[in-house]
C-alpha cells in the first residue's frame, strides 16, 4: 500500500468522526432537554464549540487568507492549521474547564 495524501488528511478525519460529533450533539441535547442536567448542557456545548471550531477552520481554509497575508513572502504566515490549532487549544480549555468541574469517579 502506498501513503495517500489525502486519506492521512484532516479532512478525511473529520469525515469519519463527524457521525460521532453529531451524536454527542444529539443525545446530550435530548438529554439536557429532558433533564436539564448541568452534565449534558457542558457536553451540548463543548460539541457544539467543538463545531464552531471546525468551521472556523474550513472558513478560513476556503477564504485563501492565508495568501493575503503571506504577500509572496513579505507578510506572515497564519495558515488554516494555525487557525485549527490556535481554536482547538482554545477548545481544550473550555472543555475542561466546563465538562471537567462535572466529572466524577463511579464508586
Amino acid at each position: 500500500m502506498l501513503p495517500s495524501r489525502t486519506l492521512l488528511s484532516f479532512d478525511v478525519l473529520l469525515l469519519f468522526a463527524l457521525p460521532g460529533i453529531l451524536l454527542v450533539i444529539g443525545v446530550a441535547g435530548h438529554r439536557y432537554r429532558t433533564s436539564r442536567d448541568a452534565m449534558d448542557r457542558s457536553l451540548l456545548l463543548a460539541s457544539l464549540l467543538l463545531v464552531l471550531v471546525q468551521g472556523a477552520y474550513f472558513a478560513y481554509f476556503t477564504a485563501g487568507i492565508t495568501q493575503q497575508l503571506w504577500q509572496g513572502g513579505r507578510g506572515f504566515c497564519f495558515s488554516a492549521n494555525d487557525v485549527l490549532h490556535v481554536g482547538m487549544i482554545g477548545w481544550l480549555g473550555c472543555l475542561v474547564a466546563s465538562v471537567g468541574r462535572h466529572l466524577r469517579d463511579h464508586e
